[in-house]
C-alpha cells in the first residue's frame, strides 16, 4: 500500500502485522528494478522518543557538516553543523577513542587544520604507540615518543633509500640525521634524516652510542650475541670482540695492550712514556730528545756496549747548552779523521784536591787532575854590592794570567834580615819597541826587617796579565850598609791561566 502526503502528514504508525520484527518505511527509487532504503525500529525497544529533523541545512558553505543529535526529555533533536569533537577533542578534530569509550584520555586525534594524526598520552602509565602489525595480528613493530618532550620539533624522512633498484648497496646503511634547525626556537625545531654507511657524515656529532654489526656475514661481524660488534658514540669507536682484538687479512693489528708483529713502519710524532725501549738498529732523532724537569736522560749500555756518536761528513759531537733565552753551547768535538788507531779516554774517578786544577793524561789515556798553577822567578843581583834602589829586569808572558800571591826571598848573605820594596809595573810589546813608559801599575812586594816575605794580591791596580803583557820590577826604599845588607833577593810570582768566558 502507498502512503499518500496526507496519510504521512497524520502520522501513520507502521508495524509488521506478524509481530516478528519491528515496521520499517521503505523508499524506492523509480528505476525499471526499484532500489530501496529502509528506516526501521528496533525489533524491542525500551523506551519511546520522537526524532526531530533540524529546521534548516544551514547557511551555503555548510558543506562537510555533520547532522548531529542531541537526547532531552525521550525527544531527540537533529541539527547541522562542522564535526564536533568527542569529550576528549576540539572543534575541528575527529577522535580516536580508547577501546571506544567516549572520553577516554588515549586517543588517536585528527586535526583537519594541520592535517595530522595525534597520538596522545593517557596521563598515567600507558604511552600511545603507531603500531604495525603483520597480517595475523599477532606480532607489531611500533614507534613511541617520550612521556614529556621539551619542545615541539618535525622529523622528515629521507625520500630514498640508496643503492640500485633492489637496494642490494643499501645492506649496512644506518638513518642518520643529516641537518636540523636552531633548537632554540621552540615549536619550529627540524630534523632531516638520510640514509648513509655507519660512521660517516654527520654521524660524528649526532646521537647516543650504538651497536653496528652484521649477521652471519663471511669475514664481517658476528651477532652482538656472539661479542663481536662495533659501538660508536660520539668520543669513541669501540670494538667488541671475544677475542679482544683487531686483525687486518688475518693478521693480528693490534689488541687493549700489544701492536702485531707485522707492524713495522709508522710516521709518529709523538709517543707517550716509555718503560722500555729495545732497538736492533738504530734511533734516528731529527730535532731533539727532551727530558722533564728535573730528570735525566740515561744513555746505558748494555754490558759492554757502548754509546756512540758517529761523524757522518763531520766529526760526531756531543752539544752542552747553557738556560739563556738564546742559548750558548759548549760542544765536545772528535776529530773528524782520529788517525790508524783509535783509543779510549778513562776520565778520573775524582778531583783529589780542591783548587786550580787540569785534567792530566797518561800514555794509555787515563786521566788525572794536577796542580793548575804556575811560578815565575826574577833574581835581584847586586853583584857582589847592597841591592841598589833602580830597576832590575823584566818578564814578558804568553798567555792570559791571574797573579794570586807572591813570595820575596833575601838569598844573600844567608838570614841576615833586610827591609825594602820592590814596585812592578805593567806594560805592553808595543810600549817597549815605541820607548814609551808602562802604562799600568800592578802592585807593591814589602820585606821589612826580615829575609823572606809572601802575600797575596788582593788590593792589586791589576793582577791580571794579557798575552804578551810585560811586568817590570824596580827596588825602592834599600837602606846603605850595615842595615841594609842584600846583595842578592828572588822574587817568585804565582799564576793561574785565565778561564775560558
Amino acid at each position: 500500500m502507498a502512503l499518500t502526503r496526507a496519510q504521512i502528514l497524520n502520522q501513520p504508525t507502521v508495524e509488521d502485522p506478524n509481530q516478528i520484527s519491528g515496521g520499517s518505511i521503505t523508499l524506492r527509487d523509480t528505476t525499471a528494478t526499484p532500489v530501496e532504503i529502509s528506516f526501521k525500529v528496533a525489533n524491542t525497544q525500551s523506551d519511546p522518543y520522537n526524532i526531530t529533523f533540524p529546521s534548516t541545512i544551514g547557511t551555503p558553505g555548510f558543506s562537510g557538516y555533520v547532522m548531529t543529535f542531541s537526547e532531552s526529555s525521550g525527544e531527540i533533536t537533529g541539527s547541522f553543523g562542522p564535526v564536533v569533537a568527542t569529550a576528549a577533542g576540539t572543534d575541528g578534530q575527529i577522535q580516536f577513542n580508547n577501546a571506544g569509550v567516549t572520553g577516554a584520555t588515549s586517543t588517536i586525534v585528527y586535526d583537519d587544520t594541520n592535517l595530522v594524526f595525534d597520538l596522545q598520552y593517557d596521563g598515567a602509565n600507558n604511552p600511545s604507540f603507531l603500531r604495525f602489525s603483520d597480517d595475523g595480528a599477532s606480532n607489531y613493530a611500533q614507534f613511541q615518543a617520550p612521556a614529556d618532550i621539551t619542545r615541539d620539533y618535525s622529523i622528515t624522512l629521507p625520500a630514498l633509500v640508496p643503492g640500485t633498484s633492489n637496494n642490494t648497496e643499501a645492506v649496512g646503511y644506518v638513518l642518520k640525521i643529516a641537518s636540523h634547525s636552531d633548537q632554540s626556537v621552540v615549536g619550529a625545531t627540524t630534523a632531516v634524516l638520510e640514509w648513509g654507511p655507519p660512521l660517516t657524515g654527520d654521524n660524528v656529532s649526532q646521537g647516543p652510542a650504538g651497536n653496528i654489526q652484521t649477521s652471519d656475514n663471511t669475514g664481517g661481524f658476528e651477532d652482538k650475541t656472539a661479542g663481536n660488534y662495533l659501538i660508536y658514540n660520539t668520543n669513541t669507536l669501540n670494538f667488541q670482540n671475544t677475542a679482544g682484538e683487531i686483525q687486518i687479512n688475518g693478521e693480528l693489528l693490534l689488541n687493549s695492550t700489544t701492536l702485531g708483529s707485522t707492524v713495522l713502519n709508522s710516521s709518529l710524532t709523538s709517543v707517550g712514556t716509555l718503560t722500555a725501549l729495545t732497538v736492533n738498529a738504530g734511533i734516528q732523532v731529527n730535532n731533539s730528545i727532551t727530558t722533564p724537569t728535573d730528570t735525566d736522560l740515561l744513555l746505558s749500555p748494555n754490558g759492554t756496549g757502548d754509546v756512540i756518536i758517529t761523524a757522518e761528513g763531520a766529526a760526531g759531537k756531543v752539544d752542552f747548552q747553557d738556560a739563556q733565552g738564546t742559548p750558548r753551547t759548549i760542544g765536545v768535538t772528535v776529530p773528524a779523521t782520529i788517525g790508524t788507531l783509535g783509543y779510549n779516554i778513562t776520565l778520573p774517578a775524582e778531583v783529589t784536591t780542591p783548587g786550580d786544577m787540569v785534567m792530566s793524561f797518561a800514555s794509555d789515556y787515563s786521566a788525572s787532575y794536577i796542580d793548575n798553577r804556575k811560578t815565575v822567578n826574577l833574581v835581584i843581583d847586586g853583584g857582589n854590592e847592597v841591592i841598589q834602589n833602580e830597576p832590575h829586569g823584566s818578564l814578558r808572558f804568553d798567555g792570559a794570567y791571574t797573579i794570586t800571591d807572591w813570595y820575596i826571598l833575601s838569598t844573600f848573605p844567608y838570614n841576615v834580615p833586610d827591609s825594602f820594596d820592590v814596585v812592578i809595573t805593567k806594560g805592553t810589546l808595543a810600549e817597549l819597541t815605541a820607548g814609551t813608559a808602562p802604562s799600568a801599575f800592578s802592585g807593591t812586594l814589602s820585606l821589612s826587617n826580615a829575609n823572606a816575605a809572601s802575600g797575596v794580591t788582593t788590593g792589586w791596580v791589576s793582577n791580571t796579565i794579557a798575552d804578551g803583557d810585560i811586568l817590570y820590577f824596580e827596588v825602592q826604599n834599600h837602606a846603605a850598609a850595615p842595615t841594609g845588607t842584600a846583595i842578592q833577593a828572588t822574587i817568585s810570582l804565582t799564576l793561574v791561566p785565565t778561564a775560558l768566558t
